[in-house]
C-alpha cells in the first residue's frame, strides 16, 4: 500500500474516501470534539511512515490530528449538489497524503442547507480497511450523541496497535524461510502475453474496473462457493487462476491477495 501510493500519488491509489450524508441539524462543536476524541482514542489513526536514510519504512505515531474543515453550499438544487461532492472527491483523491506528513487522513463537512450535510472522511488505506473504518464511525456517532447530551463519551480504552507491530516484525524476520523452501522450484513469474499496443512502463497507470452482479448472479455464485465448501473471494481466486494459467501457459502458478488477518495475530488486534 505505501508503495501503491507513492508511485500513483496524482491518482489517490490507495485513497480510501467515505461519505457520511446527516439529513438532520447539527452541532458541529460536538461532531468536532466527537471526532477529536476518536483520534486521541487510536494510535492507528495517528501513524505515519518514513523512509528516508532508513533500510526499511518505519512507523511511528504522531499527535497531529486532521482540523474538521466546513465548505458551505447552499442554495443548491439536487444536480448541482450532486455535482459539487463529486467534485469534491475527485479533487480530494487527486491530492492525497503524504504517507510521510501527518495527518494521514482528512475531515471535510459539506454544508447544503441546516438539514443537510455530507461528512467526507478520507485516508490512506495503510491507516485501516473497512471493518475497522465500521468501528470507528459508530465510536464517532456515540460520542457525538453523547457530547450533544452534555455527558462524557464512556468505552473502554482502545488496544494499542504496539503488540500487532510487534508481532508483525516477528513474522517477518520468519516468513522469508518459509516462503523460500516453500518455492524452491518456482523460478519465474507468471506473465500474461505482451500487448504491442501496451504503454512504456514510465507511462503506465492504474485504473479501477467495476463490474455489478445482479441479487440472482450473486446468490446463484454464492450457492456454487458454498456446494464447493468456499466463498465468493474463493471463487474470483479460482477464476483468475485459470485465466493465468490460460494465458501463461505455465502448470504452476503463484499470485497474492490481501486479507486482513486479523484472527492470525494478537488477540487484541482483531478490535
Amino acid at each position: 500500500m505505501l508503495i501503491a501510493s507513492l508511485r500513483y500519488p496524482e491518482q489517490g491509489f490507495e485513497f480510501e474516501q467515505i461519505e457520511w450524508t446527516i439529513s438532520d441539524s447539527l452541532n458541529l462543536d460536538a461532531l468536532t470534539a466527537a471526532w477529536d476524541w476518536v483520534y486521541s482514542r487510536h494510535d492507528t489513526l495517528r501513524l505515519t511512515v518514513s523512509w528516508s536514510g532508513k533500510d526499511t519504512p518505519e512507523q511511528s505515531i504522531s499527535t497531529l490530528i486532521p482540523t474538521l474543515q466546513v465548505h458551505h453550499h447552499r442554495g443548491c438544487t439536487p444536480r448541482q449538489r450532486n455535482r459539487i461532492v463529486h467534485q469534491f472527491l475527485a479533487q480530494d483523491r487527486q491530492h492525497a497524503p503524504q504517507p510521510d506528513q501527518p495527518p494521514l487522513s482528512r475531515l471535510n463537512l459539506l454544508r447544503f442547507d441546516d438539514h443537510d450535510h455530507v461528512l467526507v472522511w478520507s485516508f490512506l488505506h495503510l491507516l485501516l480497511d473497512g471493518r475497522s473504518a465500521k468501528r470507528i464511525l459508530e465510536e464517532v456517532a456515540l460520542a457525538y450523541t453523547a457530547l450533544c447530551n452534555g455527558s462524557v463519551p464512556e468505552l473502554q480504552p482502545a488496544p494499542s496497535i504496539l503488540p500487532y507491530a510487534q508481532w508483525r516484525s516477528d513474522a517477518q524476520t520468519m516468513d522469508p524461510g518459509f516462503w523460500g523452501s516453500y518455492l524452491v522450484n518456482f523460478d519465474h513469474p507468471n506473465a500474461l502475453p505482451d500487448d504491442p499496443d501496451a504503454l512504456p512502463d514510465i507511462e503506465r497507470r492504474n485504473i479501477q474496473a467495476e463490474a455489478l452482479l445482479s441479487r440472482a448472479e450473486t446468490e446463484r455464485l454464492q450457492q456454487v462457493a458454498g456446494a464447493c465448501g468456499g466463498t465468493l473471494n474463493t471463487m474470483v481466486q479460482a477464476a483468475w487462476s485459470l485465466i493465468l494459467a490460460s494465458h501463461s501457459g505455465d502448470d504452476d502458478l503463484v499470485f497474492g491477495t490481501i486479507r486482513a488477518c486479523r484472527h492470525g495475530g494478537p488477540a487484541e488486534s482483531r478490535e
